[in-house]
């Protein structure tokens, strides 16, 4: 399993990255200390070749290539501002169309490569909901209650998906309130 960020690329690299060999690189940046690191557009034109190049070396079984069996996709709110970027080709997509753009191009090229290849990302939105095999719940901040509510929202709003409670914070005491319940299928208590 993979973990990368779908809408960052490393600039300071002693190479040109792909991102920068499809010429899809938006001008603004991420952040520059310590590394520089720009936003992916994909409204450009090249997305869906990048990303059929990006998904052979993630799932392929040639050499060179990694053979993952899947790929958490992080950083997601890592979206341009509509009103400060200059797209490539803001016709195809800014804001959550942009987002809807990548995971369909994403989902496309990566079970071209791997059929049953699982794609872990983020998308409490039922139109998103075939793109991707589990979605992510992130990091919760402040209290535990937080998983619960995500749970509650992503097994709403995609009922068909598998619910990644994202564990970064290992909270012990939270195990029983948080852990179990992100991972179980919350039904209403209609449904029960």
């Amino acid at each position: 399993m993979l973990w990368t960020t779908p809408f960052l690329c490393n600039i300071d690299l002693p190479f040109a990255s792909l991102a920068e060999k499809y010429d899809i690189l938006a001008p603004d940046f991420y952040s520059e200390e310590p590394t520089r690191v720009k936003k992916i557009d994909f409204s450009s034109d090249n997305a869906e070749k990048y990303l059929a190049e990006v998904c052979r070396g993630f799932f392929g079984d040639g050499e060179g290539q990694l053979n993952a069996d899947g790929v958490k996709l992080d950083f997601l709110a890592c979206l341009h501002n509509p009103e400060e970027t200059e797209y490539k080709n803001a016709g195809n997509g800014i804001g959550i169309k942009e987002s809807y753009r990548f995971h369909k191009l994403f989902a496309e090229a990566a079970r071209s490569v791997k059929p049953d290849v699982l794609i872990n990302t983020s998308v409490c939105d039922p139109r998103f909901e075939h793109f991707a095999s589990a979605n992510r719940l992130h990091d919760i901040q402040k209290v535990y209650s937080e998983r619960e509510i995500r749970a509650r929202i992503s097994s709403l709003a995609c009922p068909n998906l598998l619910i990644d409670s994202d564990g970064a914070i290992m909270i012990s005491d939270w195990v029983k309130e948080t852990y179990i319940s992100a991972v179980l299928t919350i039904l209403s208590p209609e449904d029960s």
